[in-house]
């Protein structure tokens, strides 16, 4: 536009506009300038609190593994070890085929077939029409029980005058116990299914009722188990003074309520004698153990690392499965601790040597080298310096135990862990649940005395049936003539 031309009045409209936009875009810019700010302050109190809730979550999962580990710790204690899943790719061992008769009963004895019968037919079961002569045969055979009914026998007792004993005299009563109406029978029954197969009394009762119409109280299952404790006071003897006079002795502890109250039950068991005593207590004190072994035992004491055990016999044994159970737990709970993980290899390495020392037969003097050179080695773990508070203690133990742990080197027939008294008390365990525990201390003492005569006899084989029989018998009547069974 020339200099000196005046303005229409469009063109000044034109600029007022302009000025007008230029003014809006200026506010608009300084608006946008200051939401800018505030969107990244929130970005940066997002990005802030992101921190915080990744940290949370890393606290968490942490948090999550540690509980993970814990339960499967205990998982395994009380389970065993999760079978390992199978590599897809892994190539599976082919199963080693059955021979047809491993699918099938095996036949029978010719002495042990009790009847024998022929199944002859004059009709035919389907249409009843006369069949003719038998045109073939084969045998067979079927294994049954009998739901055999309550027997009642009235005896009528005859008594005789004896010159040489200065008195009246009479016959015993075959199958039964002075003073009683119940059979020995009956009694066997109730000593199995109560401590055999861990049944309670009300349902020894239903068993008797159901299948042998023989109908018993509560009282008389439990007066049942009193006298067969009276009568098994001189087997019971006999088996405490075995364990005083064992060579090895395998020792444990469990749980038992007395009168509501928690105690415990302890077993000794003796395989080589064999013998295997249960004892009731109200402690879990060394001195019930000093009184069960007697003050001249001189025997080799297996048990676990309860300090109860440490001062029993010539020589004490320590279970290795207890201390490997215990590292094989720590380093499953870590598995990043190094530490742990090595302690438990060298401990496992070691176990190995003593199982395959054990697996042969050697010399003294082999055995002497082998026990110096085992003990050199524990020695050295001990002395190792484990900064794991868990190691350290393992460390601890080790060190203080470390002769113990290799008694079964010198002795032979010494094993290097305690599952014989392991098995033997966890049917008390089982029972334990079952029962929770001895009403009274009669009670107890009755199950301590059944228990031990009882398991004992099992472990010499045969019969149970037959032992109880004439163990019963015999003492109740005192006499050698065995009983008669029916």
């Amino acid at each position: 536009m020339p200099t000196g031309t005046p303005l229409t009045a469009a063109a000044i409209q034109n600029l007022r506009n302009k000025a007008a936009l230029h003014a809006s875009a200026r506010q608009r810019v300084k608006q946008l300038e200051k939401e800018n700010k505030e969107l990244k302050a929130a970005v940066a109190r997002q990005q802030s609190r992101l921190e915080e809730q990744e940290q949370r979550i890393a606290e968490l999962e942490a948090m999550v593994r540690k509980l993970t580990d814990t339960k499967t710790r205990w998982r395994f204690f009380l389970f065993g070890q999760a079978k390992k899943q199978a590599s897809p790719n892994r190539k599976r061992r082919q199963p080693k085929k059955r021979s047809p008769e491993s699918y099938r009963r095996p036949k029978p004895e010719d002495e042990d077939i009790t009847s024998r019968q022929e199944l002859v037919l004059d009709v035919c079961p389907a249409c009843e029409h006369e069949v003719s002569a038998s045109q073939e045969s084969y045998q067979t055979w079927v294994e049954d029980i009998v739901f055999a009914p309550k027997t009642i026998t009235e005896y009528t007792v005859h008594r005789h005058w004896c010159t040489n004993c200065r008195k009246l005299v009479r016959a015993p009563l075959p199958n039964t116990l002075p003073g009683m109406h119940i059979g020995l029978n009956t009694m066997i029954f109730v000593l199995i299914e109560h401590y055999c197969a861990k049944k309670t009394d009300e349902q020894i009762i239903k068993s008797l009722e159901r299948y042998h119409r023989l109908t018993l109280s509560s009282g008389e299952i439990t007066a049942i188990r009193h006298k067969a404790a009276e009568l098994f006071g001189d087997q019971h003897e006999e088996i405490i003074q075995a364990i005083r006079e064992a060579a090895v002795v395998y020792g444990d502890e469990t749980g038992w309520k007395i009168r509501g109250k928690n105690g415990q039950c302890w077993i000794l068991t003796a395989p080589e004698k064999p013998a295997t005593r249960f004892i009731m207590a109200d402690t879990r004190g060394a001195g019930v153990l000093d009184e069960a072994l007697g003050e001249n035992f001189q025997g080799v004491m297996v048990s676990d690392f309860y300090s109860a055990y440490d001062h029993a016999g010539s020589a004490q044994q320590k279970c290795w499965v207890h201390l490997l159970r215990e590292t094989h737990l720590l380093a499953r709970g870590d598995p990043d601790n190094q530490e742990r993980q090595r302690l438990h290899a060298e401990l496992t390495r070691l176990y190995a040597a003593i199982i395959r020392f054990k697996a042969k037969t050697w010399t003294k003097r082999r055995a002497q080298y082998t026990e110096t050179r085992l003990t050199n080695q524990l020695q050295q773990l001990a002395d190792t310096s484990w900064t794991d508070k868990e190691c350290q203690r393992i460390a601890k133990r080790i060190s203080k135990y470390r002769r113990q742990l290799l008694t079964c080197i010198r002795h032979a027939n010494v094993l290097p862990e305690n599952n014989t008294a392991e098995r033997g008390i966890r049917p008390v365990v089982t029972h334990r649940k079952i029962t929770n525990g001895s009403r009274s201390n009669k009670g107890a003492q009755t199950y301590q005395v059944n228990r031990s005569v009882m398991e004992t006899l099992r472990l010499e084989g045969g019969d149970l049936v037959a032992k109880l029989r004439r163990t019963l018998y015999q003492s109740a009547w005192k006499t050698t003539a065995p009983a008669i069974a029916s």
